[in-house]
């Protein structure tokens, strides 16, 4: 299955990537650019939503890794929407909930981190 990603914003200060599909070692790159464009910013948050992704290699989860470390460092804050159970299970194994948060959904994450309820603003660029 092909990777693509929709990035929008949330709440203001918050940046989101949604996942579909396989973040595999062809296709890592896409998502690491949109990580290290979203860290340019200096978001408040950034969420992932893995609601749809069916599976994340080891270089994915790099890229989620080295990304909520450096949200620590920035005072800034990483949360994992919607993992499905596979993903969610690897996540775990490599100590990413270690550094990040999980939430169900993107309004509950939203809600969680900033007190108020998500807009629909997810724009859809299909990043390449």
């Amino acid at each position: 299955m092909e990777l693509r990603l929709h990035v929008g914003e949330p709440v203001r200060g918050c940046k989101l990537v949604r996942i579909t599909g396989e973040v595999d070692l062809d296709n890592v790159g896409q998502l690491e650019r949109v990580i290290r464009e979203f860290l340019r910013e200096r978001p408040e948050a950034i969420l992932v939503d893995l609601s749809r992704a069916d599976y994340v290699s080891g270089a994915g989860m790099d890229v989620l890794l080295a990304c909520a470390a450096n949200l620590s460092v920035m005072g800034s804050k990483l949360t994992l929407v919607g993992p499905q159970p596979a993903v969610c299970m690897a996540l775990d194994l490599v100590g990413l909930f270690d550094l990040a948060s999980v939430a169900a959904t993107v309004s509950e994450a939203v809600r969680a981190l900033f007190g108020t309820q998500a807009v629909n603003t997810v724009r859809c660029n299909g990043a390449a």
